[in-house]
C-alpha cells in the first residue's frame, strides 16, 4: 500500500498443529504482547523479531540486512493474522505444549490465547501421508466438498476467502506448506495450467 493505512497480512499455514505452525505462532503472539520468560541457560529473554529481515531495522555496513522502514507500507509480523488448516483437531496450545520445543514459561504465557485459534479442517490424499498418522487424521473435509480434487480445490478457496473477511485481512496472504513429508506426486506437471487442468478433470 502507500504507506498511509496500517496493513493486516494474513499467514494460513498448512499444517498449523505441527511443531513448526505453534512454534511460530507462540513467537508471533509473544512480540506482539512483548512477552518475557525465563530460561534455564540464559535467564530472562525478551521476545524479538531477530532473524527475520522484514521485521528488523537496517543495521551493519551500508545498512546491512534489515528491511523495516526501507520499504513504505511493509506489514509488521506483529499485526499479522495467523491461521490454517490441520488434518488433527488437537488444540494448538495443546500441541505447543507437547512438542516440548519452546521454554516452559513462555508456553504457559502463550497457551490459553494460542488453544483459541480456530483450526480448519484440512484435505487429505490418506495414499500421500504415512499410515501412522491415518488415525489421528480425524479434523478432514468430508461430504461433497471431498468428491474430487476439484471440489477440495474449491473448499480451500472457500476457506481462504472466509477466513479473510473474517478476520479482517487487508493486505497479502501468505500460505505455508509445514505439513508432513510426503511421497512425490506420479505426475508432473509442465506449467500450472496443466496443474489446474488435471485437478479440473480428477486426473
Amino acid at each position: 500500500n502507500n504507506g498511509t493505512m496500517q496493513v493486516s497480512a494474513g499467514i494460513l499455514i498448512v499444517g498449523l498443529g505441527g511443531n513448526n505452525g505453534v512454534t511460530l505462532l507462540a513467537g508471533q503472539i509473544a512480540n506482539r504482547h512483548n512477552l518475557s520468560w525465563e530460561t534455564a541457560t540464559t535467564g530472562l529473554i525478551s521476545a524479538n523479531w531477530f532473524g527475520c529481515l522484514t521485521q528488523i531495522p537496517p543495521r551493519g555496513i551500508h545498512g546491512g540486512v534489515g528491511f523495516q522502514g526501507r520499504i513504505p507500507g511493509l506489514a509488521s509480523a506483529n499485526n499479522a493474522v495467523m491461521g490454517g488448516w490441520d488434518i488433527r483437531p488437537t488444540k494448538l496450545g495443546q500441541a505447543l505444549y507437547d512438542c516440548r520445543v519452546l521454554e516452559p514459561d513462555l508456553v504457559r504465557q502463550v497457551r490459553e490465547e494460542m488453544d483459541r485459534t480456530e483450526i480448519m479442517e484440512g484435505v487429505w490424499d490418506p495414499s500421500f501421508i504415512g499410515e501412522s498418522q491415518h488415525e489421528t487424521a480425524t479434523h478432514v473435509v468430508s461430504g461433497e466438498d471431498n468428491a474430487s480434487s476439484r471440489t477440495r480445490l474449491e473448499r480451500i478457496r472457500r476457506d481462504i476467502r472466509t477466513w479473510k473477511e473474517k478476520n479482517n485481512v487487508n493486505g497479502h496472504i501468505t500460505v505455508i506448506w509445514s505439513a508432513s513429508v510426503e511421497r512425490p506426486s506420479d505426475v508432473e506437471y509442465k506449467s500450472p495450467d496443466d496443474l489446474l487442468n488435471a485437478i479440473y478433470d480428477d486426473s
